[in-house]
């Protein structure tokens, strides 16, 4: 699963980074879009596991994001479980110049995902809502690299328990 992860990472940024947008201290504009790769560190209830994610996003306005993605993550604990995940969520940005280069730009943001779980012997849905502090550092025009905390509950399938994820990702900028 990690070379899996790492491959489709790198591939990811090499198939999107042709398209980045070039332009310097610029902010996300209403209409902006982005592409990002992370991995996530995940404890749920002290049960530790690694996810990716990819995931896209759309600014509504200069300061409001929305995002929509899908994760992958598998760990071994007594057998191996495997997550499909499919997400949704916002951000709101502080400031302005969100993608000028060698900046740092903090958000706040709420997540939700709908988790398919497969265990050995069958499978299950549960929910998780989190909410979301983060932030870009723009690494050259157009790209950025994002760390990200998750602070929330995931509730169904027989589980009701906290959620705390630590990840950084990459994030490449469209026009």
């Amino acid at each position: 699963m990690k070379k899996l992860a790492q491959v489709l990472i790198i591939g990811g940024v090499f198939a999107v980074a042709p398209f980045a947008n070039a332009q310097d201290n610029m902010g996300p504009k209403q209409g902006s879009k982005s592409v990002s790769f992370n991995s996530l560190y995940d404890d749920i209830g002290g049960t530790k596991s690694s996810t990716l994610n990819l995931a896209g996003s759309y600014f509504f306005s200069n300061a409001v994001e929305g995002l929509a993605g899908v994760s992958f993550s598998e760990l071994k604990s007594g057998g191996t479980v495997k997550f499909t995940t499919f997400g949704i969520g916002a951000n709101y940005y502080f400031g302005n110049n969100v993608n000028s280069v060698a900046a740092w730009h903090p958000y706040l943001g709420v997540r939700f995902a709908r988790l398919n779980v497969e265990v050995p012997g069958g499978s299950g849905h549960a929910d998780e809502w989190a909410g979301a502090l983060g932030m870009h550092y723009f690494i050259k025009p157009g790209v950025s690299v994002n760390p990200e905390l998750r602070i929330g509950r995931v509730n169904g399938g027989g589980v009701s328990d906290r959620l705390t994820s630590f990840g950084v990702g990459l994030t490449v900028w469209l026009d």
